[in-house]
């Protein structure tokens, strides 16, 4: 999944001319995706140290999300 947003921001950054900017506005989206990714895996270890069973916190997270 997160290689298709990134692959899917490549290609809106030259389309929509971000000229020499595109590069960077890559390597921007790209630490967004893997920021987002640490944030929601420090959210469930922090959820199963106070406690609940791993599945549980999976469920309520992505009911939730």
């Amino acid at each position: 999944m997160r290689k298709i947003l990134i692959s899917l921001a490549q290609s809106s950054a030259y389309i929509i001319g971000a000229g020499p900017y595109a590069e960077r506005l890559i390597i921007m989206l790209k630490q967004k995706l893997i920021n987002k990714r640490r944030h929601e895996a420090d959210t469930v270890q922090c959820l199963i140290d106070m406690g609940f069973p791993r599945t549980r916190v999976i469920h309520a997270l992505l009911l939730k999300k």
